[in-house]
């Protein structure tokens, strides 16, 4: 009878045991769930919810990422206050694709770690204004900017439930690129 409880409480231990322990999966697959930008843009809000896709892939403590963002915004033209202002507003919009890689710098403690990604972002802008007694304020901006450079931080992999995961993460950006405007 002993032998027999024995094994029942070590295959009981074993199952609940092999339910504690996580898995590490080589792939995951998200959505960002909010972006806040410290400094204000014209063509990019503060905070935005669910505002892009990611992809990693894990080794042992290092990982490949990927990930794709898109965001717009309309701004009402600023001065309103007078009969001969301008009107309209300005859409814009943001799409900023990046890839990297991220390492776990402390082996005890695998959930925080550092991260360099390759960026490239593309945006555009359209305003239509009109105003003016005689109607000579009436015009059409375009705006593009195409731009690379880089995103360096740190984040933390939290897993607050099986199979779902928090990823925050803090870092500095550096983009240059080239900015084009047209007025018609």
């Amino acid at each position: 009878m002993n032998k027999f409880l024995l094994a029942v409480a070590l295959v009981s231990h074993v199952i609940c045991a092999k339910g504690q322990v996580q898995r590490p999966h080589p792939y995951e697959i998200g959505v960002e769930g909010a972006s806040y930008a410290a400094a204000s843009s014209p063509t990019r809000p503060r905070f935005q919810p669910l505002s892009g896709v990611f992809f990693r892939y894990g080794f042992q403590r290092a990982a490949l990422r990927a990930g794709l963002a898109f965001s717009q915004q309309v701004t009402p033209a600023e001065i309103s206050n007078c009969a001969d202002c301008l009107s309209g507003e300005t859409a814009s919009h943001t799409l900023t694709w990046r890839a990297g890689g991220q390492y776990a710098v402390l082996p005890q403690v695998k959930w925080l770690y550092t991260f360099l990604d390759v960026a490239y972002r593309a945006t555009g802008a359209r305003g239509e204004y009109t105003g003016g007694f005689c109607g000579c304020l009436d015009n059409t901006v375009t705006a593009t900017t195409r731009m690379g450079g880089a995103m360096a931080g740190i984040g933390a992999a939290l897993h607050p439930l099986p199979r779902f995961y928090l990823s925050p993460e803090l870092y500095i950006r550096r983009l240059r690129g080239a900015h084009r405007r047209f007025i018609r």
